[in-house]
């Protein structure tokens, strides 16, 4: 029994782990105690191909290209009481020199332990300060919320001295909820109706003051000659058969009147 156990306890120290990290990736080290102790996490870190490590020691990857965590905020309330959706994006870059500390004193779970609390924290303070119409239209105030959270996100990383850097913050488009956006649309569609009816009654008012100037005119007009209106209508009669003879159309005059003669082919 104690040479099986002896047996065992060799094979054991004599497996290996192999450790191969992605182009993107490197890999931190962190050693299991064998039966009793501490383990602890390697000073040396994998940065690409193959290696081996002690069946005691496993490893931990991670990217040290800029990498993107995404935050979904829901019915999110606003300085006038209106509910928005939008997502939020942080893009951070681990300092990969400094890899086996981030492990060593922030955990394999850094992220959600120590930063997404507080970046959701600063975009919440920041939006509700804001009304629904500036998130959802105006470009400045997205602009102000990416340069207020990505200052306050470096400087909350600085002060934990977390081997971290804030490398870009950025929203998907504000929309307030389906039901919202709904009555949104409908009162644009009624707004745009009432436009285009006044902007028809306003034709039809100065169509109307076209007509009652003309008439006015006309009878100024009348009135400076000494004209009947018989005499009128007739005058206007002669000039308008004068006006079709001039023009470019062939006309017949019939019993005093003007009439085209079109070619048709």
């Amino acid at each position: 029994m104690k040479k099986l156990l002896l047996l065992l306890v060799v094979g054991l120290m004599t497996s290996c782990t192999s450790i191969i990290p992605d182009g993107d990736e490197v890999a931190v080290l962190v050693k299991k105690p064998w039966f009793f102790g501490h383990g602890g996490v390697s000073d040396t870190i994998v940065d690409s191909g193959l290696s081996w490590g002690a069946f005691s020691t496993w490893p931990v990857y991670l990217k040290k290209v800029p990498f993107q965590n995404t935050e979904k905020f829901t019915d999110l309330i606003t300085l006038d009481n209106q509910p928005v959706d939008f997502d939020a994006y942080l893009e951070l870059q681990i300092i990969k020199e400094r890899a086996p500390e981030l492990i060593g004193k922030f955990g394999e779970q850094f992220y959600e332990q120590r930063i997404q609390k507080v970046f959701r924290s600063q975009i919440r303070e920041f939006a509700k300060g804001q009304k629904m119409f500036a998130l959802t239209t105006g470009t400045e105030t997205m602009a102000q919320m990416q340069n207020v959270v990505t200052e306050k996100m470096d400087e909350y990383l600085k002060s934990i001295n977390i081997p971290i850097s804030v490398t870009r913050v950025s929203f998907s488009k504000v929309l307030p909820p389906n039901e919202v956006l709904s009555e949104t649309i409908k009162t644009a569609a009624q707004i745009q109706r009432r436009k285009t009816e006044r902007e028809r009654e306003l034709t039809e008012k100065s169509r109307e003051a076209a007509e009652r100037a003309k008439a006015k005119s006309d009878l100024a007009y009348r009135n400076t000659f000494g004209m009947t209106a018989s005499q009128y209508l007739q005058m206007i009669s002669l000039e308008n058969e004068r006006l079709a003879i001039e023009g470019d159309s062939p006309v017949t005059i019939i019993k005093g009147q003007a009439v085209p003669t079109l070619n048709i082919k």
